[in-house]
């Protein structure tokens, strides 16, 4: 349908409002998490499935996901109290609770109580569908944690840990820390980050706990999950734990991916130089330093693929480049990095400008600067992947003609092909853009800072197959 000569992207809906918008695979979200509507409603457009009552900005929510995933018969049995199998939206509230809201109704589900001392604001995949992190405020008290890391599983909802982040045990340069896919990362002042295993964490240095069960402290009895005590502390380190790998990135970014294990790190502070390197040995690859020929204020980006092809985008304020990561022919079997393609949206629009002329018949002749050309100006504002369709979905500016404009551009994963074209007529210039595709539908999210007041809009696009 998408190549389907005649068929378009046309614009079927549009919001704006005063808070952040979220998306997520099928559900927009409004009003701080509490308007849900679903993008695949009657007539193409979208359809409000439930809105929260309102509550005190103490109570607001804070940190939302989308848990949706299907279920064996094993975990659907362990699941059948709170319905922990249902599609739900799970939320962190500022006072204190994490809430699961039945996607379709928003009818509480569930709720635990995680407590009035740690302050659990943020809260992010752990590892996807599997476990999700809550991550607190940070502190500055002396003889204080320099934050908190709390642990949950899903289907079942379940309690693993909560993990204080402490100057005494990983070092007085402590920036921030963060868990993913199995390991405690730890970032420093130094632009260092090293990473611990979340396994030897829970299995040397705390103590098992469930929600709903009842422990004793010197301060009395409690019940895990529930008001007001909440959920404990229950990891205490002893010592360091053992560090399995180490490297320093500039704002502490890294990107893992390929096969063998390779790393994309940007050793420079302030720059836009990446370091493609085994993991193994920090061996960098061949041809395994990224680098545009654009100066920008915008740094570059360049992380490994989200189609799982182990292969990287560098992408530049102009410039979208897919690497891949090969095997060399050498004796010495080292890897190196080759392109695939590469999207050039400033040079494919260029050529297609024709001469500009004044109203006396003059020709107007510019001044083109390859290397600094409109300086701090982004052609490329986002990337999204479509995985279904395998295709790359580029939001860009066109500035070509008098009046800039947004231009969708949807290209073959694989070959970087134009496939189609979607002009944004609803454009605001000097704002922050994203764009996410979901099969038929493309969702615009701008967020305007004009008039120093934040303004969001969401438009929805659906492809019209005539």
């Amino acid at each position: 349908m998408v190549q389907k000569e005649g068929s378009k992207f046309i614009e079927v809906w549009r919001n704006n409002t005063k808070h952040p918008v979220g998306f997520d695979s099928q559900h927009l979200f409004f009003d701080k998490f509490r308007t849900c509507y679903t993008i695949f409603g009657s007539e193409g457009k979208p359809e409000l499935l439930y809105k929260l009552t309102a509550c005190d900005t103490s109570k607001k929510i804070e940190s939302a996901l989308i848990f949706e995933s299907p279920v064996d018969q094993h975990s659907y049995q362990n699941c059948t109290k709170y319905q922990g199998y249902k599609p739900c939206l799970l939320a962190v509230t500022a006072d204190g609770w994490l809430v699961r809201h039945d996607l379709k109704t928003g009818e509480v589900l569930q709720k635990v109580y995680l407590s009035k001392n740690y302050r659990l604001k943020h809260l992010l995949w752990e590892s996807d569908l599997l476990r999700v992190v809550l991550k607190s405020v940070h502190f500055t008290f002396q003889g204080r944690p320099v934050m908190f890391l709390s642990i949950f599983s899903l289907a079942p909802l379940e309690f693993q840990a909560l993990i204080p982040v402490e100057k005494s045990i990983f070092g007085q340069d402590i920036d921030g820390a963060a868990a993913s896919n199995g390991f405690l990362v730890v970032m420093h002042h130094s632009n260092r980050i090293r990473f611990y295993s979340m396994l030897e964490v829970i299995k040397n240095y705390s103590f098992a706990t469930k929600l709903g069960e009842t422990i004793f402290s010197s301060e009395g009895s409690s019940i895990v999950g529930e008001y007001p005590d909440g959920i404990p502390v229950n990891v205490s380190f002893t010592s360091k734990p053992v560090v399995l790998f180490e490297i320093s990135s500039d704002q502490h970014v890294i990107s893992f991916g390929g096969y063998p294990w390779h790393c994309i790190s940007c050793p420079q502070p302030n720059s836009s130089v990446f370091h493609v390197c085994s993991v193994r040995d920090f061996k960098l690859a061949k041809k395994g330093i990224l680098e545009m020929d654009f100066l920008s204020v915008e740094p570059d980006q360049a992380y490994f693929h989200a189609d799982n092809s182990g292969r990287i985008l560098h992408i530049g304020p102009h410039e979208i480049r897919c690497l891949k990561l090969c095997q060399t022919e050498s004796v010495t079997s080292g890897f190196e990095l080759r392109h695939c393609f590469v999207l050039d949206l400033k040079k494919e629009r260029g050529s297609n400008e024709g001469p500009r002329f004044t109203s006396s018949g003059r020709e107007i002749k510019a001044r083109t600067d390859q290397v600094f050309n409109n300086p701090g100006f982004e052609t490329i504002l986002d990337v999204d992947y479509e995985d279904e369709l395998d295709i790359l979905v580029v939001l860009s500016t066109d500035v070509s003609s008098d009046t800039p404009c947004g231009v969708i551009g949807l290209f073959d994963n694989q070959t970087g092909l134009l496939i189609q074209e979607t002009t944004i007529s609803n454009w605001i210039q000097d704002a922050d853009h994203s764009i996410m595709m979901e099969k038929d539908t493309i969702v615009h999210i701008i967020k305007d800072y004009n008039n120093c007041s934040r303004k969001f809009s969401c438009t929805v696009y659906r492809l019209n197959p005539s």
